[in-house]
């Protein structure tokens, strides 16, 4: 998938390697972009209280639990995982483990790191875990590899469906048989009887990335299309297959389904000529599709969670100005704003309470 402004997925690309590490292809060393500390994932705990996130950096990284203030107050795993997801009681952690062949399954931890268990056993990569909202069931995506895009242009790329396990059978069972896409998104809805997903194709229509689908019968879907006209007056994106669509990234959908939050440019922005430039924080309201701006000053971030309450929102940015200094991890890359876009402040990430409390490290099979 190729934009038309080839230097904007050049930087994304570049971008997405330093905060989500491990998730594309490895380039040859002296290609590689630099690798700096910073959050890769941050959701908000059922009760709002406190962030479950995790960490990359040379010494410190994994899992953790910190509070709103930024103070850490559990180190839960010393593993690079993904996907972190809470149940809604609060009692069960569940997230992707990428195996030593290139695998990935899903794994499952009481919420102060006790009790870890294997979920599921399958070939291929599981990710992208959701909680069902009576807490009977574990969503996720299937993909035939862990890998990455072979290459931006690739007609085929992570061939993937949505699954479900009961966690009253174990059973797990299949929800979608499209084989999609580049599928990125999956969330739930709180009448547990619909997921959100975001493909670049579906069924081969075009003109549409993000759909609500039925799960008893998938083929009962409608298409979400934030309104974005007030924002651009072309304000989607020709790819090269085909579709016209919204360029859309990190798409969070709120725990009551009434809020869409994702990051979006304007296409008519070319890189270096706007001084706003770059992917910005946007919320659609799910039941009329108005859109709001979020922020308009900072470049290129990657919503991440929006609270329980739907107040407050959190996302990261480049964790290049990111530093430690005693155990303290200054300008962070961790932020947090308001719905109405205020109140905006940076989480300075305190990890002086938990160094001398490591988690064992992760056995795999």
């Amino acid at each position: 998938m190729r934009f038309q402004n080839n230097s904007k997925a050049i930087i994304l690309l570049l971008l997405a390697a330093t905060l989500l590490a491990g998730c594309f292809t490895r380039l040859p060393d002296s290609q590689q972009p630099k690798s700096y500390p910073g959050v890769t994932e941050a959701i908000f705990a059922p009760d709002g209280k406190s962030i479950y996130f995790t960490f990359t950096s040379p010494k410190i990284y994994g899992l953790f639990q910190m509070n709103l203030d930024g103070k850490v107050i559990a180190w839960l795993s010393k593993w690079r995982i993904g996907g972190p997801a809470l149940s809604p009681d609060s009692r069960t952690l569940v997230f992707a483990v990428r195996t030593r062949d290139d695998k990935g399954d899903l794994w499952a931890m009481d919420s102060d790191g006790k009790n870890l268990r294997q979920l599921t056993f399958d070939s291929d990569y599981d990710r992208k875990p959701r909680f069902s909202h009576d807490g009977k069931r574990i969503y996720f995506m299937r993909h035939d590899s862990w890998g990455s895009f072979s290459s931006l242009d690739s007609g085929k790329s992570w061939d993937s469906d949505i699954y479900y396990l009961d966690l009253t059978t174990g059973k797990e069972h299949r929800v979608t048989d499209q084989e999609f896409w580049r599928l990125g998104v999956l969330f739930v809805f709180p009448d547990d009887r619909h997921i959100l997903i975001n493909t670049p194709q579906y069924l081969k229509e075009t003109g549409h990335s993000i759909w609500k689908i039925n799960i008893d019968d998938p083929g009962k879907r409608r298409p979400i299309e934030p309104n974005m006209q007030p924002f651009s007056e072309q304000p989607k994106v020709t790819f090269d297959e085909g579709n016209i669509l919204f360029a859309m990234y990190s798409l969070r959908l709120s725990r009551d389904g009434r809020f869409l939050l994702f990051a979006w440019e304007d296409p008519a922005h070319r890189w270096g000529e706007d001084p706003l430039a770059g992917d910005q924080i946007f919320l659609t309201n799910m039941e009329d599709m108005s859109t709001q701006k979020i922020l308009g000053d900072k470049h290129y971030v990657s919503p991440m969670d929006i609270s329980p309450d739907n107040q407050w929102i959190l996302f990261a940015d480049s964790p290049e100005k990111s530093k430690f200094h005693g155990g303290v991890f200054v300008d962070s890359n961790l932020w947090m704003v308001r719905r109405d876009g205020s109140g905006l402040k940076n989480l300075k990430l305190d990890f002086r309470g938990v160094l001398d409390k490591p988690p064992a490290a992760l056995r795999l099979p």
